[in-house]
């Protein structure tokens, strides 16, 4: 199936509902968070893919003649080192989120990309990533979100070799809002561009001092407040 404008995803996605609740094996509950997440996630952009249950069945039969289609389930736990996982968990903030689109992707395939990446959730004919998926590439960096012609697109979570990062791509990019937790306890929220610290934003170090104001290609640039663990602060440019 292809896109769909955003004017008529709405209509679209509830006659999706209807025609997935007739013949689907899976809950109504459940095929409703598919298609509500996969729009959602895309709301940022001009389109949004829309996927039936007999579409999902013709690209599984089709792709797996050209990919390797894994008979075990994707495990986390499996192919990602604990240590790693567990820092995930620990800095996790948008719980909500991240449980609906791992239950989202549960019912789909699983493949081995030729680059070696575990990959479950939808995969269009020319074998683009597209929709709410989750990886784990060979490094060991896992990611769990919405992907569009095969690149990280809308919100999503990354879980990479010494950060952890929650919020919005685009193109591949980390861009727009997000959190970013470093194994060495500093975090920053606030503005991404180009997967740097860019705009307003806040970053907490591990010694109880923070700063808050203006960054520029992930450096602490323009107006701002910077306060110590003692409470001194300076404010300024």
């Amino acid at each position: 199936m292809g896109n769909v404008c955003v004017e008529s995803a709405k209509k679209a996605l509830e006659e999706q509902k209807e025609e997935l609740a007739k013949g689907s094996k899976l809950p109504a509950a459940k095929l409703s968070t598919i298609l509500e997440l996969s729009a959602e996630a895309k709301n940022s952009t001009n389109h949004s893919i829309i996927v039936t249950q007999s579409d999902r069945e013709k690209q599984v039969s089709s792709i797996s003649r050209r990919l390797s289609m894994n008979s075990e389930k994707f495990s986390r736990d499996a192919l990602m080192p604990e240590t790693k996982l567990s820092f995930m968990r620990s800095h996790l903030q948008d719980k909500k989120l991240f449980h609906s689109m791992d239950q989202a992707v549960a019912s789909f395939p699983t493949y081995t990309l030729p680059n070696g990446t575990i990959y479950q959730g939808v995969i269009m004919e020319d074998e683009a990533r597209s929709g709410i998926g989750q990886e784990v590439h060979p490094n060991k960096t896992y990611f769990i979100g919405s992907f569009l012609e095969g690149r990280y697109h809308g919100k999503g979570f990354l879980l990479s070799g010494d950060f952890f990062y929650e919020g919005e791509f685009e193109n591949d990019l980390i861009q727009g809002q997000g959190r970013v937790t470093h194994n060495k306890g500093t975090v920053y929220q606030g503005e991404f561009q180009a997967n740097e610290a860019h705009g307003l934003g806040r970053e907490n170090y591990s010694d109880g001092s923070y700063y808050q104001g203006q960054f520029f290609e992930g450096k602490k640039q323009g107006e701002g407040k910077f306060v110590w663990d003692n409470g001194n602060q300076y404010i300024g440019d």
